[in-house]
């Protein structure tokens, strides 16, 4: 139960992990905190077979390795462009969040993190929030230069399934604009061009796209929309993607340069199964807001920087035998601001884009049935089209 006022953390045991299609075993990081028994997430969240996903039950833990009840119908890889892991289900008799109660886990951290799961053999019963709020990918960081004409000192794109955050890489446009690239659907950094003038970031894409960056009056819009990805029954199960970082300002004149918003993080990954779903609160799994552009000090060469792009929603999928849906949320972040330029100069501001939804996959009543099990009597859970037409929950 988590009570009003209280914050509870579902995740405190996950590790990288690595294994082969048709394999039942996982090779972890840290075996810490498995036990036989324990349901299990496995998820590719970056690289190679981004979105594979299953629920597997431990059947014994030694060394390094955990060995599981069934094999696995996907490769799950840990390296230095892959990012896998395995996460403990925690699984209750009943679950109640009273009001003002909050349930969440701890963010991503570009190896673990950023998933709510769990399962109730009976009630869920939610008056507060669950929440993955900005516990997705990560949004973009500002740049270090004014100015550039390479993808070095440039402002970040936003983190998505493709890979890390990283300085937008640079493509020519007309007029010799500089035009950030977005990654995957992480929103690209805004653009910095050799004449004067900046773009705010781009807001991360997943169910729906983010919007590109705004621009100053006198600098093209060019920034290229970033991706859509995923399904729409969730087989695949993504994080929303980060905002890009707006561009730093050009200070004309010998002028102080201010530094652009960063990017808005994207949402998390919610799964819960259940008997029943009494939802009066909401679950949540929304993307956050770009950050605003830094404001000028006093003096008139003095110009304000570009805010950062809004974070994509993420995912929350729930299956319950009966009970209410209620209000689920997983709405895109606000682009931020363009500082405040008290000296005039702009026609428009450069602000952030807002951040796109992302997905949602409720099933209550009608064709879902609940499976109980025990560590000796497992059964299968799928993660395809029909996932929740079956759970399964220890006894």
């Amino acid at each position: 139960m988590v009570a009003a006022g209280v914050v509870g953390l579902v995740d405190s045991v996950k590790t990288p992990c690595s294994s082969t299609q048709g394999g039942a075993a996982l090779t972890v990081a840290d075996i810490t905190g498995f036990s036989p028994g324990d349901a299990l997430l496995v998820i590719q969240v970056q690289g190679a077979g981004a979105g594979a996903w299953e629920e597997r039950f431990v059947d014994s833990v030694a060394g390094s390795t955990i060995a599981l009840a069934q094999p696995l119908a996907n490769t799950y890889l840990s390296d230095a462009t892959d990012a896998a892991f395995v996460l403990r289900i925690p699984q209750y008799r009943s679950a109640t969040i009273q009001a003002g109660g909050v349930l969440t886990a701890s963010a991503w951290n570009g190896s673990v993190g950023g998933i709510v799961a769990f399962y109730s053999q009976t009630t869920v019963d939610n008056e507060g929030t669950i929440r993955a709020d900005g516990l997705g990918f990560r949004g973009g960081a500002a740049g270090t230069v004014e100015r550039y004409t390479t993808d070095t000192g440039g402002p970040f794109g936003g983190e998505s399934f493709t890979g890390l955050s990283m300085r937008s890489p640079i493509i020519v446009a007309a007029g010799s604009n500089m035009v950030p690239q977005p990654n995957g659907g992480g929103g690209a950094g805004g653009i910095s061009p050799s004449g004067e003038g900046m773009t705010g970031g781009s807001g991360g894409s997943y169910g729906t796209s983010g919007r590109i960056g705004k621009t100053a009056a006198n600098t093209t819009s060019q920034l290229i929309p970033s991706a859509t990805y995923g399904d729409l029954d969730l087989s695949t199960l993504f994080m929303g993607s980060g905002g890009g970082a707006g561009s730093n300002a050009f200070a004309p004149g010998g002028g102080v340069a201010q530094s652009g918003g960063t990017g808005g993080n994207g949402g998390g990954i919610i799964l819960v199964r259940a008997g029943s779903l009494i939802n009066r609160g909401v679950f949540s799994a929304a993307g956050t807001n770009g950050d605003y552009g830094a404001s000028p000090g006093t003096g008139a060469a003095y110009i304000s920087g570009g805010g950062g792009g809004g974070g994509s929603g993420g995912s929350v999928l729930i299956g319950a035998m009966s009970g209410t849906r209620g209000a689920t949320s997983v709405s895109g972040g606000r682009g931020g601001q363009a500082g405040t330029n008290p000296y005039g100069g702009w026609t428009a501001e450069p602000d952030g884009g807002d951040g796109g939804d992302g997905r949602v996959n409720l099933r209550v009543g009608s064709g879902y049935s609940l499976v109980l099990s025990d560590a000796n009597n497992v059964q299968l859970i799928s993660n395809g089209p029909t996932s929740a037409a079956m759970i399964v929950v220890k006894k």
